[in-house]
């Protein structure tokens, strides 16, 4: 996975076009502050979002810095993690798993990503059209209590719980996730929540072991897709997510995105996929 990044629209009634509404670029410049120690070797490093943020820019998108009180951004990431686990962020310096690290100043890094995310939500619910987080690291994979697959905060589910407390009927939130991995730690924040649908569509029988079972809860869509495979059937995967999440009552629509899941056949093949993605 690299990059993970969020596109949150207002569907309201499903009549907005995303081709007709100008697309706001939300990020967070203190992403450089989660970095792993000099001279050590990692792949989820700075560079990913500085070069993103760069092309961006180059093609004149509007990109926002992330601004939100302090108080509202700790909330919502308390709506969707343990406290002993956030703790744990805070304190810890070094390795939290075999693949995930945590540097000196991870964790303000991760208060200003949250920020950035939760601006999405402001702006996709004030009808002014779709939002776009650029940010790392990804989030994906962390569960409600612990870290792993380089995630440490759960954007995607602490955005969805924050959109769900600003509706009036705490209801019609809905979670797509694209990826070459089940996003694993989504479907455990959010399994079971009132007003809450989360689908992914993912490779079968990879990291993170759990994406191939049944679905669980009565909120939850898991849709693998084989390796290899034609675009067509991820699209076709696609689909079947979007009539499972997409129904009259859906206010918001969450769609969490791993840029590596556009190399053809969700990563272990060489075609490129780009424009069906």
């Amino acid at each position: 996975m690299l990059v993970l990044a969020s596109m949150l629209l207002a569907v309201r009634g499903h009549a907005m076009s995303i081709n007709n509404l100008k697309t706001k670029i939300h990020t967070a410049a203190s992403h450089k502050l989660h970095a792993p120690p000099s001279g050590s070797f990692h792949v989820e490093i700075p560079a990913r979002l500085t070069t993103a943020v760069a092309h961006c820019d180059s093609r004149s998108f509007p990109i926002l810095p992330s601004s939100n009180p302090l108080e509202r951004v700790t909330k919502a990431i308390n709506r969707a993690h343990t406290p002993d686990y956030i703790a744990k962020l805070k304190s810890t310096v070094g390795g939290l798993t075999s693949d995930t690290y945590i540097a000196p100043n991870s964790y303000l890094s991760l208060l200003s990503t949250t920020s950035a995310w939760i601006n999405c939500v402001d702006y996709a619910l004030t009808s002014e059209g779709p939002s776009f987080a650029l940010c790392r690291p990804p989030g994906h994979h962390a569960t409600k209590g612990a870290a792993m697959g380089f995630c440490l905060v759960n954007f995607a589910a602490v955005t969805a719980l924050e959109a769900r407390g600003l509706l009036a009927d705490r209801e019609g939130v809905a979670v797509l996730d694209i990826d070459v991995h089940f996003g694993n730690g989504s479907a455990d924040i959010l399994k079971n929540v009132e007003g809450m649908k989360f689908a992914s569509v993912h490779q079968a029988g990879i990291y993170p072991g759990t994406g191939d079972g049944p679905s669980e809860g009565f909120n939850i869509l898991k849709l693998p897709v084989p390796a290899a495979c034609d675009p067509s059937v991820w699209l076709k995967a696609v689909s079947a997510a979007l009539d499972f999440l997409i129904v009259e009552s859906t206010e918001v629509l969450v769609v969490s995105i791993g840029e590596r899941a556009k190399r053809a056949s969700f990563e272990e093949d060489n075609n490129d996929n780009t424009s069906h993605y």
